[in-house]
């Protein structure tokens, strides 16, 4: 008897023990392990697209996002890197271009721009240049005749397009509130 409820007892264990931290089943659609008998979300965080590419990680304190977190593009390259403290983005924020590199740099403050944003073409050139108040656009400094000021609308071939931190985006392109990603936060 002592046995069958040892067996029991371990045979969870053995098979919890071989999932590797940050390695999600295809049949998963969210996992987050929590460390504290609060259910407060602490430490390392990941969460992946349903393709098992890593789309978002960053650290909780206390169930709040802490320092730096990064999102990527599906192809792995990074995407975003935005520094938070007490959940909201204060500090650096950088955008990347799906080949790895750099689109626009600023800060952010209290979830907003604030301050002084750039933003490069392909080449690393400047093209634009914004000065931001809290989130409010009060300077927009273009370098490149074929950028357009923030926000202004084309209609290409029946197609709409929107200007958004220097680049234009198809309105259909512009992000969905489904995406298709899992998460796991490990210890």
């Amino acid at each position: 008897m002592r046995f069958l409820i040892l067996l029991v007892l371990l045979v969870p264990c053995a098979v919890l023990a071989q999932v590797k931290p940050g390695i999600l089943s295809k049949d998963s659609i969210k996992v987050i392990t929590y460390s504290d008998t609060s259910k407060n979300k602490q430490g390392l965080y990941k969460f992946y697209y349903s393709n098992g590419q890593l789309f978002e990680e960053g650290n909780y304190v206390d169930n709040k996002r802490e320092g730096l977190w990064q999102t990527h593009w599906e192809n792995g390259n990074l995407k975003e890197e935005t520094v938070y403290e007490n959940d909201k983005a204060n500090g650096y924020y950088r955008v990347y271009t799906d080949g790895g590199k750099l689109r626009g740099a600023g800060y952010k403050k209290y979830d907003v721009l604030d301050g002084i944003y750039f933003v490069l073409d392909t080449a690393g050139n400047n093209v634009c240049r914004m000065v931001w108040d809290l989130g409010v656009l009060k300077r927009e400094d273009i370098y490149d005749p074929n950028v357009k000021p923030e926000g202004t609308e084309d209609t290409i071939n029946g197609v709409r397009y929107i200007w958004q931190l220097g680049e234009q985006v198809r309105e259909d392109a512009l992000p969905k509130s489904k995406m298709p990603y899992t998460g796991i936060l490990l210890k």
